[in-house]
Order: C-alpha cells, then sequence, then structure tokens
C-alpha cells in the first residue's frame, strides 16, 4: 500500500511567525492521514492477518473478478497482493492475484500470473510483493512452407526453422496435421505471417484453438479466428497479423487457409513473438 507523502509548507523553528500554523496543519496532518495508513500497512504485514486459507473452487487462469470465500478480519486491501497456492501441489499450481475488493468473508481478485492448470477446491492464501513480468526472447521464425496436412486440410505446414528461441512457444509438424504452434506461457503475442496465392479468391488468417481444421478459415467459428484476408488475386503474395494478441497456456495456433495457397510458396514465412508477459 502507498503512503501519501505531506506536500504541506513545513514548519521551520527559525521563522517564527508561520511556525505555529505550518506546525498545525502537519500535526493534522500526521493524525487524520500519516497514522491511519501506517495502521493499514501494520495490518497488512501482519503474516497472521494476511495468511488464510479457502475451500473455494477456483480454476487456475487469468479470468478476472474471480472470488474466493475467505476468514473475516484479514489485512486483504484492495490493489495488495496475495498468492493463492494449491495445497496439494503448491509449487506446481498458483496464482499471484490482485485484491479488488475484501468484505466480510468475500474476496474479490484479478489474477496476474498463474503456474500450472485445473480447478482446485483447497487454497493455502499468502502475501506478496508485486510480481515483476518479464518477457524476455521468446520467438519462432519459420519459413518456406511445404503444402497442407493431410488430415487438418486447410493447415499450412513450414519446414525450415530461422529462429526458435525461448520457452513460451513450440512448433510441431506432422505432414498429417501441418503446423501447430502451442503457446507455454501466459502472455500478449505478435502473429505474422506472409503466403502467396495459387489461384483466385485465397482466403488466409491466423486460427486459435480451431477444431474446424479442414474448413475454409473465412467460415470457421468467429470466436476461434483472430485474423482473415479473404479474395485475395491469383498470384498475389499477402501479408495477415494479429497483433497483441492474449494467449494462454496449451492454446494452440495454425494458419489456416481455404487450400488456395501456393503449396511450395518459397517466399512465404510466418513469426510468433512474446510481447507480453501477463
Amino acid at each position: 500500500m502507498a503512503l501519501t507523502k505531506y506536500t504541506g509548507n513545513k514548519p521551520q523553528r527559525n521563522i517564527r511567525a508561520t511556525f505555529s500554523n505550518y506546525m498545525d496543519a502537519w500535526i493534522t496532518w500526521f493524525l487524520d492521514v500519516f497514522m491511519q495508513e501506517i495502521d493499514g500497512v501494520v495490518d497488512a504485514l501482519n503474516l497472521n492477518n494476511v495468511s488464510d486459507t479457502s475451500a473455494s473452487s477456483i480454476s487456475i487462469n487469468l479470468t478476472t473478478g474471480k472470488t474466493a470465500a475467505v476468514s473475516s478480519g484479514k489485512g486483504f486491501l484492495p490493489g495488495g497482493y496475495l498468492i493463492f497456492a494449491d495445497a496439494a501441489a503448491p509449487a506446481a499450481n498458483s496464482m499471484v492475484v490482485q485484491v479488488v475488493s475484501y468484505v466480510g468473508t468475500t474476496l474479490t481478485f484479478d489474477p496476474v500470473t498463474t503456474k500450472g492448470s485445473g480447478t482446485k477446491t483447497s487454497w493455502v492464501i499468502s502475501f506478496s510483493a508485486q510480481p515483476q513480468l518479464t518477457v524476455g526472447d521468446h520467438e519462432i521464425y519459420m519459413t518456406t512452407p511445404n503444402g497442407y496436412g493431410s488430415t487438418d486440410l486447410n493447415i499450412r505446414g513450414y519446414s525450415v526453422t530461422q529462429r526458435s528461441v525461448g520457452t513460451a512457444i513450440s512448433h510441431a509438424y506432422t505432414a498429417a496435421n501441418g503446423s501447430v504452434f502451442t503457446i507455454n506461457e501466459n502472455g500478449k503475442y505478435d502473429i505474422q505471417f506472409a503466403d502467396q496465392a495459387n489461384a483466385s479468391n485465397e482466403n488466409i488468417g491466423i486460427s486459435v484453438n480451431s477444431s474446424e481444421l479442414t474448413t475454409n478459415i473465412k467460415i470457421i467459428n468467429a470466436a476461434d479466428r483472430i485474423s482473415l484476408l479473404n479474395n485475395i488475386s491469383e498470384t498475389s503474395s499477402s501479408h495477415c497479423s494479429a497483433l497483441g494478441v492474449t494467449l494462454s497456456v496449451g492454446d494452440k495456433v495454425r494458419i489456416h487457409t481455404n487450400r488456395n495457397s501456393a503449396a511450395g510458396d518459397v517466399t512465404g514465412w510466418m513469426r510468433i513473438v512474446k510481447k507480453q508477459a501477463l
């Protein structure tokens, strides 16, 4: 919790004309503002007052506005940070959260970072400092598209890895499925690619977690489509992107088409980069 800085005139003993008034103002601020804030900080830092348990059923993800049933009388201050750890596997499953409100026995919070997955019903709650969200160097850059999946007919495959660093993204290619890019860390990502049309009315785009892998990207479930270019003229080369997209652990990203792309386009490429941690 931040403390309010005193911005009034400071009393100076060598200036007698203003000393009394300035001192009265400072003492009033000290008692009415500063001491109340100090009391709140002391409450929040008392480990017996910011640790608790909860049996609420809560999923480990970044969905905001989560609630937990907790004990009353704790020092859970709005704006402060807590760790929710799975009692059965605290090192594997946890969330750092920011308190939104605390009324009675109801704690409302927004997850800031997560580790692990699943829905847990036994939590250990403890005080946390504000997490420092670092991005690091996480990128996959592929070139030389080599057609489509034989089973997932509308999914592009890529044969040459130009750059693969970090752990946030992994790539798997099979002849049946084409290229699948799996997200291993929650964050915001930039996804871009270029493709060349092999026939008129080419449709290209980016899908996430789509199950319609033999369907034209133009008509798949809109919630699974994060970028689309449609009706591209024959032999044209086009650039498609989705920037600042929030993705979660386990998400599957695919370059999704209508099979009118040039199968062996030597100029084609795709890149996915982690830009912000969550």
